[in-house]
């Protein structure tokens, strides 16, 4: 295995130090900057960096972008002064394997080093790639099955669940179950420092247990019979209960019983099984930091668009007012004309109607949508709640142009897609630089089995240099007072969630077209899924 080294001199040589060096090369270097992303002697498997904190991350982040690119299994180790949101997203996004104190010294570097080392054997091994398959950007419940089911084919267990902790108390629920007997599944809340699963998860060991005699690395002192095997009604042959800990924090419990199988667990499915839980309790914590990203993007959006709303609610209300006044007015009168009452009260209804239909487009962008995609949704729907939305900030920039049949179905959740559609409008809207003849085109096609969304502007479009770069996160053109470069990095993150791609060209001069494609209606969009992510 190859380690790239750069930055600190003292951790060179802890690299060599720390781990068995006939098994692993590192090669130093002064300079990320300096060196080639997949390595100039060999591939780079890992590489350790410290980031100086005069420089700043930024150039560091280059490199390890185009790294990354080149090489979509490299493991980075991040030596950072401060973690920043920025920088913590960043992190997220790229799949660091850790991230330590820049003036870490060799005890902090071990436990990162030593399992990069066990990741690469198991990608070389004929095990599954667990990381890439749980890393991917999916909703909560769809991870929780990923997570359960990997580890099941990985550690060739017959069921188990995937306990995780509440909120608010000191309790686990199961998440996720396989096969489990309908008292294991009925029963879903267990209390910290109860049963098996509640040790395990307060003291953070693993627990493996063999015809009901628990191993030299579990709990001590613990009596399984009366602790679990009971509500297991006697079926299980062999168990390991594994706490998923990223960062000191707690994510979860992993059960898993070999009921079946002829061989106990052992040894080597101990190791197994605690690697697998780190990249577990990493997913999981990297899926809690992405939904907030999400959440706090989507209300960054309402917040943009709330001068324009404003002015759209106020227009109606002014209406209905006037009419139901004037209507008042006439029923005041002796010789009350009905018929001019009657067409009042219509325009106010009317009226009234643009009112709900915004305060409704509007809830629909907040509410918070953090599970998988099931709901039956018309994509014209939710294209026209989106330029209601963006209407009165688009309204001095450009005409909107909808081209979407009212056929087309997807299978979605109406929030998410609205605010991918008003992020893009707004995007678009912005890029017009005063254009008097701007225009945005929404166009919604079916091919094959996929429902495709054109946004297409006549805007000032994107440089070539900078349109690699559009879908990560915190990258702008924009002022800083005009966005933090969220959008469409979460945009896209929204549309894989939903089995789909987000695409762009542009042009310079020429404007820019992004294209959505969704797996249509009649498609399972687990499968769509799992081939986005």
């Amino acid at each position: 295995m190859n380690f790239l080294v750069a930055g600190c001199a003292a951790w060179r040589d802890a690299v060599l130090k720390v781990l068995d060096t006939g098994r692993v090369h590192a090669r130093c270097v002064e300079s990320l900057l300096d060196a080639v992303p997949t390595g100039t002697d060999a591939p780079v498997h890992a590489v350790v960096l410290r980031v100086d904190a005069a420089a700043g991350a930024a150039p560091a982040l280059r490199w390890l972008e185009a790294a990354r690119a080149a090489n979509a299994d490299l493991d980075i180790v991040l030596g950072v002064p401060e973690l920043d949101p920025p920088l913590a997203l960043w992190c997220v996004q790229a799949g660091v394997l850790a991230v330590i104190p820049g003036d870490a010294a060799e005890p902090a570097l071990s436990p990162a080093l030593t399992r990069a080392m066990a990741r690469h054997e198991q990608r070389m091994s004929a095990g599954p790639n667990a990381l890439a398959t749980l890393l991917a950007s999916v909703g909560a419940a769809e991870l929780h099955r990923r997570i359960l089911e990997t580890a099941l084919r990985y550690l060739a267990a017959d069921d188990g669940c995937l306990m995780l902790p509440t909120l608010g108390d000191d309790r686990l629920y199961v998440a996720h179950s396989v096969r489990c007997s309908p008292g294991a599944r009925d029963d879903n809340f267990t209390q910290l420092g109860q049963r098996i699963a509640g040790r395990a998860a307060l003291e953070r060991r693993t627990v493996l247990v063999n015809d009901g005699r628990l191993g030299a690395t579990s709990l001590a002192g613990l009596d399984p019979d009366a602790a679990t095997l009971g509500a297991l009604n006697g079926r299980m042959r062999s168990a390991l209960v594994v706490p998923l800990v990223h960062q000191d924090e707690l994510r979860g419990v992993l059960c898993l019983n070999r009921i079946r199988v002829e061989s106990e667990f052992g040894d080597e499915d101990l190791r197994r099984a605690e690697l697998l839980a780190a990249e577990a309790a990493l997913a999981l914590d990297t899926q809690d930091i992405r939904e907030r990203v999400w959440a706090a993007d989507k209300y960054v959006t309402v917040g943009q668009m709330a001068a324009g709303v404003a002015h759209d609610v106020n227009n109606p209300i002014s209406y209905v007012l006037n009419n139901v006044q004037y209507a008042l007015a006439q029923l005041g009168r002796p010789a009350a004309n009905l018929d001019e009452i009657r067409s009042a009260l219509r325009d106010a209804e009317s009226g009234a109607g643009k009112v709900r239909d915004i305060v409704r487009d509007l809830h629909a962008l907040a509410r918070m949508n953090l599970d998988e995609p099931d709901a039956l949704l018309p994509l014209d729907v939710a294209v026209q709640s989106a330029v209601r939305i963006a209407a009165g900030t688009l309204r001095s920039k450009a005409r909107v142009k909808v081209e979407v049949p009212n056929d087309l179905e997807v299978r979605g959740t109406a929030g998410d897609l609205v605010q991918v559609l008003v992020n893009l409008l707004a995007n678009a809207g912005e890029a017009m630089d005063g254009n008097a003849a701007g225009q945005i085109t929404i166009r919604g096609m079916q091919r094959g089995s996929s429902v495709v969304v054109e946004v297409k502007d006549n805007g000032r479009g994107i440089p070539e240099a900078l349109v690699s770069r559009v879908f990560s996160p915190f990258f702008t053109t924009k002022p800083v007072s005009q966005g933090l470069g969220l959008g469409l990095a979460v945009s896209r993150n929204i549309i894989k969630k939903h089995g789909g791609r987000m695409t762009l060209r542009s042009t310079a001069g020429s404007g820019t077209l992004v294209t959505i494609e969704l797996p249509a209606a009649g498609v399972d969009t687990r499968t769509a899924i799992l081939a986005a992510g």
